[in-house]
């Protein structure tokens, strides 16, 4: 049932951002280009950018690959998703998505500016979790971890340790 809440949560922020049309450029495939959908576009292995070693790394716990949102924007290029259950129905959920163009980017109210890529910003909030956007090379980066339950941190208290995943992201592309 959390997972369900989970995904509920990352559709909404895929609509929130989703509104541009689909005639913009995109890089070539990383790590071969199995990671999300694309009109045409080649796309990204968005695992190959974050993988199930750093979604381990942060949750302190094994991270299992779920299923990304499906969604009908060929803007989406890239997406993977890491989770952890916890036997008391807590959970820990680490997410990034790539968009082929920079007119993804949105900055929620009260986010912080961020020194990456082109421009980018970190929210953190309760039931958001620690989310970070950035413009990188025409594209659009989010990358999203947040917690749910008594026996997992509060993902705020892993912002640190997702800037330094975001840098690892940016570096890579």
């Amino acid at each position: 049932m959390m997972r369900a809440v989970w995904i509920g949560i990352s559709a909404i922020c895929l609509v929130v951002v989703s509104c541009s049309d689909d005639s913009g450029e995109s890089s070539a495939a990383i790590g071969g280009g199995g990671g999300g959908s694309g009109g045409g576009a080649s796309t990204i292995d968005a695992c190959a950018l974050v993988t199930a070693s750093d979604a381990t790394s942060l949750f302190g716990q094994p991270a299992l690959k779920e299923t990304g949102v499906t969604t009908p924007d060929p803007g989406l290029i890239g997406q993977c998703v890491w989770g952890y259950d916890a036997p008391d129905n807590s959970s820990q959920l680490l997410q990034i998505q790539v968009y082929n163009k920079d007119t993804y980017y949105s900055e929620p109210p009260g986010a912080t500016p961020f020194t990456i890529g082109d421009k980018g910003y970190v929210a953190v909030g309760g039931l958001t979790g620690v989310d970070i956007g950035w413009i990188e090379k025409g594209k659009t980066v989010m990358l999203s971890y947040s917690t749910i339950g008594p026996s997992v941190p509060e993902a705020s208290t892993k912002v640190e340790q997702v800037k330094a995943l975001a840098k690892k992201v940016e570096a890579a592309l």
